[in-house]
């Protein structure tokens, strides 16, 4: 196997600091990796694909934003989805995959400071708190080149749980969402492999923010469904008060009080069923998604779909042990 850790000061990094892709390349490099900046990482893929041996190729991306050297716009006819399909294997930490592309420091610096400005005020560009630059692709990243939708959390998010699959990857040291995917759509497909599983309490489907301006104005019947179900919630106290009432003026508890009641559980069951399913939904915090059949464990490689205030060394082992594993290991 060829093991291959992506690292390189002249492009940005975003949720993972440098300091903590210094921490992993180190850890990686010791342990058998060989360690390649954005133009030699280019190169490496185009030979794994010409002379099919991806299969046998893993990259960990120790920054979690792309270099145009592997991917020149988000499209699936990208360089790094390329070496996807021909079953190899890419490892992602830190923030959303594709969401921004990695600008070579020296290409930003001959951009006029008042062009610089308006592309950031327009959303072209983006800068760290580090003051590196990448071109701000948005949801078109994931969703065009991986064919995944990301889901925007609001606090509290939540805390993901290690599956079986997971487990036997390697993966024990579980972290607190921010970033997952949409699993509907996905559920007993073949092509998705779920490592970790969380169920947040306050979503922002993507999707919504995917949609056009004038499609975002048309009414959806999912969101007729939730307005219906909140009035819903309203009409069994309305009910009950109103049959009180009735049964306090005219004397008849049991005709009125009785069926009433029980039509009111019955919605109030209903209305909690809905919410409690609706909240619980599972989302996709840590997963594999396959690009070649031929290659079940080949594929892009999702982890720590989060900001890390720390990198441990549990955390260094759970990376190694997922990026290196395979069927017999």
């Amino acid at each position: 196997m060829d093991y291959v850790v992506y690292s390189d000061e002249r492009y940005p990094t975003w949720w993972i600091s440098r300091s903590f892709s210094n921490k992993i390349t180190s850890f990686l490099s010791k342990n058998g990796f060989q360690v390649k900046n954005a133009d030699d990482l280019a190169t490496w893929m185009k030979a794994c694909i010409g002379q099919n041996t991806a299969h046998k190729s893993v990259v960990v991306f120790s920054q979690d934003v792309v270099p145009s050297t592997v991917c020149h716009s988000p499209s699936p006819a990208c360089l790094a989805r390329t070496f996807l399909d021909s079953g190899g294997r890419i490892v992602w930490i830190g923030d959303n995959p594709f969401y921004y592309q990695g600008i070579i420091a020296t290409a930003v610096s001959s951009i006029p400071e008042t062009d610089r400005k308006e592309m950031i005020r327009t959303g072209l560009l983006a800068q760290n708190n580090q003051g590196e630059f990448a071109r701000h692709w948005g949801l078109d990243g994931p969703y065009c080149v991986l064919g995944v939708i990301p889901v925007f959390m609001s606090s509290p998010s939540g805390k993901v749980k290690i599956t079986k699959k997971g487990k036997a990857w390697g993966l024990l040291r579980p972290w607190y969402s921010n970033r997952p995917i949409i699993k509907k759509g996905w559920s007993r497909h073949r092509r998705l492999s779920v490592f970790g599983s969380s169920r947040p309490i306050y979503p922002i489907p993507a999707k919504k923010i995917i949609l056009q301006p004038e499609e975002e104005r048309r009414i959806s019947f999912p969101s007729i469904l939730s307005s219906l179900s909140g009035l819903v919630g309203l009409v069994p106290a309305i009910a009950t008060a109103v049959a009180a009432i009735l049964a306090f003026l005219t004397g008849w508890a049991p005709a009125i009080i009785y069926p009433l009641v029980g039509v009111s559980v019955l919605l109030i069951g209903a209305y909690g069923v809905y919410w409690h399913l609706r909240l619980r939904e599972d989302f996709a915090g840590a997963w594999l998604k396959n690009f070649c059949d031929s290659y079940p464990e080949s594929g892009f490689l999702r982890l720590w779909d989060y900001e890390p205030i720390e990198i441990d060394d549990q955390m260094l082992k759970d990376l190694y042990n997922v990026a290196i594993h395979t069927e017999s290991s």
